[in-house]
């Protein structure tokens, strides 16, 4: 026992002695480890030159993706930019137009409604003054056209005479002369006022016909004035050489207005008629439609589309006529291609005329018809009575317009023959006065 533990004693001891023998050993070692790599490096560095670092080699590929990346979202971010401001630019647009919308309704309609029946009405009544006007004129112009006439007859009977009575005779038709030229002015002008208003009055003609007449009307009334002055600038010791030519200035005056007063009355007849036709092809639309749910009520509309259909050419054909006297109408531009076309004008609105009257009948007939079809509601036939009852009275006052049209014409050849006897010494008179009072009732009936 005692000689084992001895030996295990011993074996402790060197071990133990063993273990600084063994680190000397590793550190030399490792120090001649050492120097012999530094003499290896040295050796290669004396051999071979010094190699660079190597480059890792590029990826374009992944670059490039990444490139087209960032300026896929730069495209997405200015596209998300741009559909903002879209939505700025229609909601700021939505906004003015709810605000112009507000601003339109908040106007005052109904004020500017009867402002504008308020000012028709004033024109209205300007045509009446207008009127009333011109008949006072007139009735001045008879009145010293039957002392100048007298005055002309008493002269007249002192042809180839030498007195003293036929010189007073000669000085009293001298001095009735300017008076009735100036007479016959006022006429002249009283008439382009009274067109002039009935113009300003009508609803039937559009702003632009209503400026465009009123400018040609003004025109011509400024030259009758300046013929007016010129005759007032005659003195007491006037020749008659001074009186005829005042006399033909009034008389070119009055010819080159009476083309454009005529253009005037026709062309608000025409513009009456044209509202007509334009009310009636309106109305023909709405018994159209009656029509249509009339037939998917599952009526039988075959007498109501007879009608109609009859109705639709009596409109067409009052259309056509209108159309063809509107295209004639305007291509007179010369007083006698005036004087021609009126009759023919006269004429196609007469037989206008005519095809709207009996497309008035027709409508009757198809108001019954629709009672018929549809008795468990006459609110639509009712409708379409109430229009026909329009169109009635409306045809009823292009008749007084017509007539009106009528008695111009008349008027304006009376004053025309005015003016002749006037400037022609040689001219009898003896029927001028009952022609007047022939005018004087026809415009009165037209009136």
């Amino acid at each position: 026992m005692n000689k084992k533990l001895m030996t295990l004693f011993v074996m402790a001891i060197l071990m133990i002695s063993a273990v600084p023998l063994a680190f000397a050993q590793g550190a030399q070692y490792g120090q001649e480890n050492t120097d012999s790599e530094d003499m290896m490096e040295d050796d290669s560095d004396a051999d071979m030159p010094v190699a660079e670092p190597i480059a890792t080699p590029p990826r374009p590929a992944l670059y490039q993706a990444r490139e087209q990346v960032r300026e896929v979202r730069g495209e997405a971010r200015d596209l998300r930019q741009d559909a903002r401001q879209v939505r700025a630019g229609a909601l700021r647009l939505k906004q003015l137009q709810q605000e112009r919308l507000k601003r339109f309704n908040e106007r005052p309609v109904k004020p500017m409604i009867q402002k504008a029946k308020e000012d028709f009405a004033r024109a209205r009544e300007m045509y009446q003054q207008a009127k009333e006007r011109y008949a006072k004129a007139k009735d001045m112009y008879k009145e010293q056209r039957q002392n100048f006439v007298k005055a002309k007859d008493e002269w007249n009977k002192c042809k180839g005479a030498e007195s003293t009575e036929c010189d007073q005779k000669r000085e009293r038709l001298k001095e009735q002369a300017q008076p009735h030229l100036l007479k016959s002015a006022d006429l002249v002008l009283k008439e382009l006022e009274r067109v002039k208003a009935k113009v300003e009055s009508s609803e039937d003609l559009s702003d632009e016909e209503r400026t465009d007449l009123v400018a040609k009307l003004d025109a011509k009334i400024a030259e009758v004035t300046a013929a007016k002055e010129k005759i007032e600038n005659l003195g007491e010791d006037a020749t008659k050489e001074e009186i005829n030519d005042a006399a033909k200035t009034i008389r070119e005056a009055w010819q080159a207005t009476k083309l454009h007063l005529k253009k005037a009355i026709g062309r608000l007849a025409g513009a009456r008629l044209g509202n007509i036709i334009l009310k009636t092809e309106k109305l023909e639309e709405r018994f159209a439609n009656v029509r249509d749910k009339l037939a998917e009520k599952g009526a039988d509309v075959t007498a109501l589309d007879s009608i109609l259909d009859d109705f639709s050419a009596k409109l067409d054909e009052a259309a056509d006529k209108y159309n063809k006297a509107k295209e004639l109408w305007k291509g007179a531009n010369t007083p006698g291609e005036v004087d021609e076309a009126a009759k023919e004008v006269h004429t196609l609105m007469k037989e206008a005329q005519e095809s709207l009257k009996e497309a008035k009948g027709l409508l009757r007939e198809a108001v019954q018809e629709i009672r018929k079809m549809n008795k468990g509601s006459l609110e639509v036939a009712d409708d379409s009575q109430s229009d026909d009852e329009e169109e009635e009275v409306e045809v009823e006052e292009e008749e007084e317009v017509e007539e009106e049209n009528e008695t111009e014409t008349e008027s304006e050849d009376d004053t025309e023959d005015d003016g002749n006897e006037t400037s022609e010494d040689d001219e009898e008179e003896d029927d001028d006065d009952e022609e007047d009072e022939s005018d004087e009732d026809s415009e009165e009936e037209g009136a």
